[in-house]
C-alpha cells in the first residue's frame, strides 16, 4: 500500500541515545535546513508538531531553481513528518520523535531499509501495549490493520446476490 520495503536493511537508530539537545538542533539543521530553538523540544529527544508545521508553512515553494541540498532537506522534513505522524506516531499525536531522522540521512538509502517491517514491529509493539489494563489508547499505523481487515476478512464475507434475484 505505501511501497515499504520489508525485507531490506534494519531500521536501527544507531546513534540517537548518544546525541543531547545542542548535537540534534545540529542534526536537525544539517539534514533540513532548520535549526528548531528550545521551546521547540519536548524533553532531548521530541520536537513539537505544531512547531514543525509552523515552519513548513513558512516555506517557500520549491522551484527548478531550488538548489539540490534545500530539496533533500526538505524531503527529510516531510518524511520526518510521515515517520512520527503516520507511521510510528505517539499517543499525544503532537510531538515528533527525532531518532528517525538518522535513519534519513542518506536519501538514496532509503528504499533499501525495512521500513515496512519497522511498521509492523510498532503496530504488533502498540497493540501489545494496548492489551495492558492500564492502558486506555493506541497508537499505531492503523492503515496496517486496514489492508489485513481488507485482505483477510472481506474475502471471507458472502457474496452480494443482484437486486430481485435469490440468494445461492
Amino acid at each position: 500500500m505505501f511501497g515499504m520495503v520489508v525485507d531490506g536493511s534494519p531500521i536501527l537508530l544507531e546513534g540517537s541515545t548518544d546525541l543531547g539537545i545542542v548535537a540534534r538542533r545540529q542534526m536537525m539543521c544539517d539534514l533540513t535546513g532548520w535549526e528548531p530553538p528550545l521551546d521547540c523540544f519536548s524533553g532531548i529527544r521530541r520536537i513539537l508538531v505544531s512547531k514543525l508545521v509552523a515552519y513548513v508553512k513558512e516555506l517557500d515553494d520549491i522551484t527548478d531553481d531550488t538548489p539540490e541540498i534545500e530539496v533533500q532537506q526538505r524531503v527529510r522534513l516531510y518524511l520526518l513528518w510521515l515517520c512520527e505522524g503516520t507511521l510510528f506516531p505517539d499517543k499525544s499525536k503532537s510531538k515528533i520523535s527525532l531518532d528517525y531522522l538518522i535513519d534519513l540521512q542518506d536519501l538514496n538509502a532509503m528504499s533499501t531499509k525495512a521500513w515496512g517491517a519497522a511498521a509492523l514491529s510498532f503496530l504488533y509493539y502498540s497493540l501489545c501495549r494496548a492489551s495492558i489494563s492500564s492502558s486506555s489508547d493506541v497508537c499505531e499505523f492503523f492503515a496496517l490493520v486496514q489492508v489485513w481487515a481488507w485482505e483477510l476478512i472481506i474475502p471471507l464475507q458472502l457474496a452480494p446476490h443482484p437486486l430481485g434475484g435469490k440468494p445461492s
